[in-house]
């Protein structure tokens, strides 16, 4: 029976062991799960390493400053509030950073009208939240803190240039198609010059100059030159204009005439004048308008005096348009004539006597284009002004007694003769 209680005894204790080891080797496996566990989880946390500014520059209106963020690992940004702040011109801004899983994030503003900086935007630690979360995939905060660089360089102009001008030769006309402009404006950079209306083609952005040969696309007309500025930041001007006349042609149909006449007893003439497209004119007595004249505006009549007299006068004009280019010089004659005519003679049947009451009158007088014959003493009446010629036959009116007959001559200009006369005995009487 002893025997029987140890034995029974050894197996009971014999249990108790083995349950007890089983006990324990649980737990150390246990413990051994729980250390691997911890050592997969990652109680680091994220940091930025580095925030890159917009690219050096100037930024116009719509134009957007990027801020690029560099993180030490993967983060989720949850929302869309958190930013960059930086200030533009003196007032603060906020450069939005987008949602997402990232290791590089992207921050962007986009420029308004009115803004501009002229030494720089300026950004600062730490990113803000403003509700918005950034976390690793263990739940670790973004540490948000950050070393800034300079953004001197990051300029912002949204004003175009101002005061734009254009001129073209400094002149109203011009006879080449090759000018030159003036150009200036206020903060510009470049200029696109152009043919074509609203600066709409035709042109090429350049570096600005204050002079620039320019080829006119319109000829023999208005020539019309656009021009539009813009700044370094891209800014533009209005598209603005200046016009020239151009003409390379000289004036055509030209004309003069002297008193509408041939002949004139004045030296003060007056001139009938055409030409198609004249500005000015240059009227002479001088052969080839070579001299003696001055250019004057341009007028369809002229008063004028006359160089040569008693003889056939010539008078000269050549025109010009308003680029001064010139016709050919033309001219117009007129015989100026202020003496009567002279060696005047009459003879009546170149005899004493007649039976007959017709005659023959011998007529003779230098320079004479008319005659006036009449039976009325000092040729006050009873005739008629008639071609002037050699012979003339006449009826008498006096008759059985001596008969007188006047004659006077005149020449084309109406110069006239003293009047003198012949006298013939008629006598039909047995």
């Amino acid at each position: 029976m002893q025997f029987l209680f140890y034995k029974m005894l050894f197996i009971f204790l014999l249990v108790s062991c083995q349950q007890e080891a089983s006990i324990s080797l649980t737990e150390i496996e246990l413990n051994n799960y729980n250390q691997s566990k911890n050592s997969n989880q990652n109680n680091l946390t994220p940091t930025i390493v580095s925030v890159i500014a917009p690219s050096d520059g100037s930024y116009k209106e719509n134009d957007q400053l990027i801020f690029t963020i560099d993180i030490s690992e993967s983060v989720t940004i949850a929302g869309s509030s958190s930013y960059v702040a930086f200030n533009l011109g003196g007032n603060p801004r906020q450069a939005i950073c987008s949602a997402g899983t990232v290791t590089t994030a992207t921050c962007s503003y986009t420029i308004q009208a009115g803004e501009n900086d002229s030494d720089g935007i300026e950004y600062s630690s730490p990113l803000v939240l403003s509700g918005s979360t950034i976390v690793d995939a263990d739940g670790n905060n973004l540490d948000l803190t950050f070393t800034a660089s300079s953004a001197a360089n990051v300029l912002v102009d949204t004003t175009a240039p101002t005061s734009p001008t254009i001129a073209i030769n400094t002149s109203e006309y011009t006879s080449s198609t090759s000018v030159n402009l003036g150009l200036s404006a206020v903060g510009a950079s470049q200029i696109y010059v152009t043919n074509t209306a609203s600066c709409s083609g035709g042109g090429a952005w350049e570096d600005i100059a204050a002079t620039k040969t320019w080829t006119l696309g319109q000829t023999n007309g208005l020539a019309t030159v656009y021009v539009k500025y813009r700044d370094q930041a891209g800014n533009e001007s209005s598209c603005i204009s200046d016009s020239i006349t151009h003409d390379s042609t000289t004036p055509t149909s030209t004309t003069i005439a002297i008193d509408s006449s041939e002949y004139t007893t004045s030296t003060a003439a007056n001139l009938s004048l055409a030409a198609t497209g004249a500005y000015e004119m240059y009227i002479t007595n001088t052969p080839g308008c070579s001299a003696g004249g001055t250019w004057e505006s341009y007028a369809t009549s002229k008063s004028w005096t006359l160089a040569q007299t008693n003889s056939l006068a010539t008078v000269y004009v050549k025109f010009r348009n308003v680029v001064g280019s010139e016709s050919a010089c033309i001219s117009d004659t007129i015989t100026h004539d202020t003496i009567a005519p002279t060696s005047t003679t009459i003879a009546i049947n170149a005899s004493e006597y007649t039976t007959s009451s017709f005659v023959t009158l011998n007529l003779s007088a230098t320079g004479a284009s008319q005659m006036y014959i009449t039976e009325s003493s000092g040729c006050s009446s009873g005739g008629t002004w008639e071609s002037y010629s050699t012979s003339k036959g006449l009826m008498l009116n006096q008759l059985n007694t001596l008969a007188t007959v006047y004659v006077k001559f005149r020449d084309p200009t109406g110069n006239e003769s003293a009047c003198i006369d012949d006298s013939i005995t008629h006598d039909n009487i047995a």
